[in-house]
């Protein structure tokens, strides 16, 4: 709930900063603004019906896909240099390591996921004995989403931090410390536009998050204290619910009064992700393999083989942060 909270401030201190550059309202205005915004989402609006039309928002994200080919690349460099990396066994290298794995495996998305599945669920079907059904299709259908979902959001991570490579860092900008510099990344294909489609590219994106980071956090309080829950229950039948994420994102903006760096505070929370996601893949490792709980739905031998390289990973990146 910590980490969520924190990743909520900053989410809404970038996507301040963002706006700032195409438009010249303070950032603390422009932050209280979103979060403002954000509560009445959350209370009035269905998430499914906000994200419906905010998703088109983070299309501009394709625009990685495209600067790497408006310019000469090395291809064959670049995917030798993914594949065997060279490693600098440094404090800064083994955070950014433990940065770059921590978002992948988001610790809220373990309940986020999980949480809306069954929702959805509940609200397309009756009990059946007192009993969920869960089809073989379903599942297969839930298995398909997250892994489409994982391999386009890795891919788009590696068009970023290519795009970055050979825009800035070849430029001699190695610590980007500002929105202004991370947009520039942009320029080579969007030219003057480049922070006005950083900024729809950072609000789409962070509109989109805030919700789940507030909602996981509820998910999570709710279902440990028995409280009613669900994103598509008005206010009323779930007061104690909304009211965690109304009061997670209400902390998460008066982070904005410390007036810290944005992007130093996002690669901070990266981190914290990745140091607290082993011993959750541990306890959910565990669970996955019960009979007890899965029934004959328990983890198969490459889901147990994939899901223990992923821990051990993890931990290492996250001992090794420590060592340094």
């Amino acid at each position: 709930v910590t980490a969520n909270t924190i990743n909520i401030g900053v989410d809404i201190a970038v996507m301040a900063a963002a706006t700032h550059l195409v438009f010249p309202i303070p950032q603390w205005t422009l932050a209280l603004g979103y979060a403002a915004f954000m509560i009445l989402v959350i209370i009035f609006l269905p998430y499914h019906t906000f994200a419906k039309y905010m998703k088109w928002l983070t299309l501009v994200l394709l625009l990685y896909f495209f600067v790497p080919f408006s310019l000469h690349i090395d291809w064959l460099a670049a995917f030798r240099h993914t594949a065997i990396p060279s490693i600098v066994w440094t404090k800064d290298r083994a955070m950014l390591l433990v940065a770059m794995l921590g978002p992948t495996i988001s610790p809220y998305l373990f309940f986020w996921q999980s949480s809306i599945e069954v929702e959805d669920k509940k609200d397309k079907m009756k009990k059946i004995l007192e009993r969920w059904i869960v089809t073989k299709h379903e599942l297969l259908r839930m298995r398909g989403d997250v892994t489409i979902g994982m391999i386009f959001s890795n891919i788009t991570m590696w068009f970023i931090i290519l795009t970055t490579a050979v825009t800035l860092f070849s430029h001699g900008i190695t610590n980007i410390t500002t929105a202004q510099e991370a947009a520039e990344a942009l320029r080579p294909i969007a030219g003057e536009f480049a922070y006005v489609l950083f900024m729809l590219g950072i609000v789409g994106t962070g509109l989109l998050a805030i919700p789940v980071l507030a909602g996981s956090s509820s998910y999570v309080l709710s279902e440990a204290l028995g409280w009613d829950t669900g994103l598509n229950k008005p206010f009323h039948k779930a007061e104690k619910f909304y009211i965690v994420m109304i009061v997670s994102t209400f902390l998460g903006v008066l982070m904005n009064a410390l007036h810290v760096n944005v992007i130093q505070a996002l690669v901070y929370t990266a981190v914290m992700y990745g140091v607290i996601s082993p011993p959750l893949i541990f306890v959910i490792m565990h669970i996955a393999n019960n009979k007890k709980v899965m029934g004959k739905h328990t983890n198969s031998l490459v889901s147990n083989m994939l899901g223990g390289i992923t821990f051990l990973v993890m931990s290492a990146a996250t001992i090794l942060l420590f060592v340094l």
